[in-house]
C-alpha cells in the first residue's frame, strides 16, 4: 500500500521525520511525502532525493521558491512558470543535478527565474542552462557548472558563426545575471562559458565574482548594452575572455572592471558588425597577463570592425599588463599586447592590490595660462610636442593609486628630445589617493625653446 502524502505542511520547512529526512511530523515508510510545503503559508515547496525537483517545480506558482535538499538528482528540468526561485538547502557542494537526457540540464521558458546553489553537470554536447523561447531574466548564483563535450571537439564551435552549434554553460536570448558561480569545461573543451543572443533583450547582463575556465570563450554578447563584467577570474581559455559583438544592435555602455584575466587567447575582443555601432566599452583596472595567445588581429585587447563601426577606441586604461612598462605591440612595453583602436594609457605599473601603484604613462592635458587661452594639442605622456616661449603653462595628468601619495612621489620632467636633456622638473604640491596632478611651468622656464621639441614625462 502506498499513501500519497505530498504537498503537505509538516510543521517544519525541512519536511517530515520518520521515513522522511526532515524534523517535522513523522511519516511511515508507506507514505510518499515529497514534494512538501516548506512554509506554513505555502509559499515554498521542499523536495529531497525521494522525489524529483521537476515535480516540485510543476507544483510551484509565480513568486514561490523550490528548495531542494542535499543529494544527487538525476533529471532534466523544464521551468515554464515565471518568477520561480530554485534553490538548494545546503549549497552547491551538497546538491547536484545530472542531466539524464540529450538536452539542457535546466531548460527555462519563463521570465524572472533564479537558480541558486547547485552543482550542474551537462549531458554530452548540450547546454547546461538555457533560456530560449518565452524566456526572460535569468539569475544564476552560488553555483558550479560543468560543460561536458565528451572528446572536447564540437564542429563549428566559433560562437560568432551563424548557425553555431556550440555548447554553453549558460545560453540565453535574454538578460543573464551570473554571480558567485564557477563555469568549467571538461578536458580540452571547445565549449563556451556564457552567451546572450538577444540583442536589446539581453541588456543589463551581469557577470560578477565568478570563475570561468577551460572553455573557449568566457562571455559573448550579441548587441547587449549596459553590461557589467566585474570581479571575475577568466583563465585557461583558448579564445576570448569577453567578446562583445555589435551584431544585433548598437553597444554604447559595456564595463569590464576589476577582473583577473590570465592565460587566455584574448582578453577582450570588441567587434562592430552588421551595420551596428560600438562605443563606450571600458576595460579598466583589470589584471591582463599572458592574454594575447591568438596574436593578430586580436592581441590582449582589440577593437575591430566587420561591417560595423567602432566609433570610439576601446578604453583599456588603468590595467596591469604583466610588465611595469605597459602593454606591447603599439607601445614600447613588453606586457600583453594590444591592437590598434585601443587606448591603454595610463596603465598600472604593478598588479592591483599592491601598496602603491601609479600609471606613469598618463594622459597629459597641456594648456597655456594666457588670455586668450591657447590649448596645446593634448600630448600623451611620453609623446613629443613644442612648448610655448616665455609664457607660463600647466601640465596635468590623471593618475590612479591604491595608497596615499606624498608630494615627492610624482614629478613631470620636460626633456629635450634631441639631447635627451632634462629641461625642467616640477613636482605637484598636494596629492590624494586618486585624482589629478597639475604642475605649472613658470614663464621663461622654456625661454628660447620655441624650436625645441620636448617630451613631457610623468615620473
Amino acid at each position: 500500500i502506498t499513501l500519497n502524502a505530498t504537498l503537505n505542511w509538516w510543521g517544519d520547512a525541512s519536511g517530515p521525520s520518520g521515513q522522511g529526512t526532515g524534523t517535522g511530523a513523522e511519516v511511515s515508510s508507506e507514505a510518499v511525502y515529497a514534494p512538501w510545503y516548506a512554509a506554513e503559508d505555502f509559499s515554498a515547496i521542499g523536495v529531497d532525493t525521494s522525489g524529483t525537483i521537476q515535480d516540485a517545480v510543476n507544483n510551484a506558482s509565480s513568486g514561490e521558491t523550490v528548495i531542494a535538499g542535499s543529494g544527487t538528482y538525476n533529471e532534466t528540468l523544464n521551468i515554464t512558470t515565471p518568477d520561480i526561485t530554485l534553490a538548494s538547502d545546503n549549497g552547491s557542494s551538497a546538491t547536484t543535478i545530472n542531466s539524464t537526457r540529450n538536452a539542457g540540464t535546466v531548460n527555462v521558458s519563463a521570465d524572472k527565474i533564479t537558480i541558486e546553489g547547485f552543482t550542474l553537470n551537462g549531458s554530452v554536447d548540450n547546454n547546461v542552462i538555457q533560456s530560449k523561447s518565452n524566456g526572460g531574466v535569468l539569475n544564476v548564483t552560488n553555483s558550479s557548472i560543468t560543460v561536458n563535450t565528451d572528446d572536447g571537439k564540437i564542429e563549428n564551435s566559433n560562437p560568432d558563426v551563424d548557425g553555431n552549434k556550440g555548447v554553453y554553460g549558460v545560453d540565453s536570448d535574454y538578460t543573464i545575471n551570473v554571480v558567485n558561480t564557477t563555469i568549467v569545461g571538461d578536458d580540452n573543451s571547445s565549449a563556451c562559458g556564457v552567451t546572450t543572443r538577444g540583442g536589446d533583450d539581453s541588456d543589463g547582463t551581469l557577470i560578477k565574482n565568478s570563475n570561468i575556465s577551460n572553455v573557449t570563450t568566457g562571455l559573448q554578447t550579441r548587441g547587449a548594452d549596459n553590461v557589467d563584467v566585474t570581479g571575475t577570474k577568466f583563465t585557461e581559455l583558448s579564445a576570448s575572455a569577453v567578446f562583445p559583438v555589435g551584431r544585433l544592435s548598437d553597444i554604447t555602455a559595456y564595463n569590464i572592471t576589476d577582473n583577473n584575466i590570465t592565460d587566455v587567447g584574448n582578453a577582450v575582443d570588441v567587434l562592430a558588425k552588421n551595420g551596428n555601432t560600438v562605443s563606450g566599452v571600458d576595460v579598466i583596472n583589470n589584471t591582463i597577463v599572458n592574454a594575447d595567445q591568438l596574436g593578430e588581429p586580436y592581441h590582449a585587447v582589440a577593437g575591430r570592425e566587420s561591417g560595423g563601426t567602432l566609433s570610439k577606441p576601446v578604453n583599456a586604461t588603468y590595467n596591469w599588463w604583466g610588465a611595469s612598462g605597459g602593454p606591447g605591440n603599439v607601445s614600447d612595453g613588453v606586457g600583453s599586447n594590444v591592437s590598434e583602436n585601443v587606448t591603454f594609457r595610463p596603465y598600472l605599473t604593478g598588479a592591483p592590490g599592491a601598496d602603491f601603484q601609479i600609471a606613469p604613462q598618463g594622459q597629459i592635458d597641456a594648456a597655456l595660462n594666457a588670455t586668450p587661452a591657447i590649448l596645446l594639442s593634448s600630448p600623451v605622456d611620453g609623446d613629443e610636442f613644442k612648448p610655448p616661449e616665455d609664457r607660463a603653462f600647466t601640465l596635468g595628468t590623471s593618475y590612479n593609486a591604491t595608497g596615499n601619495i606624498s608630494a615627492n612621489d610624482i614629478e613631470i620632467r620636460l626633456i629635450d628630445t634631441e639631447n635627451d636633456e632634462i629641461l625642467g622638473v616640477n613636482r605637484s604640491n598636494t596629492l590624494g589617493s586618486n585624482g589629478t596632478a597639475n604642475v605649472t611651468i613658470p614663464a621663461g622656464n622654456m625661454s628660447g625653446s620655441m624650436d625645441t621639441t620636448v617630451r613631457a614625462q610623468l615620473y
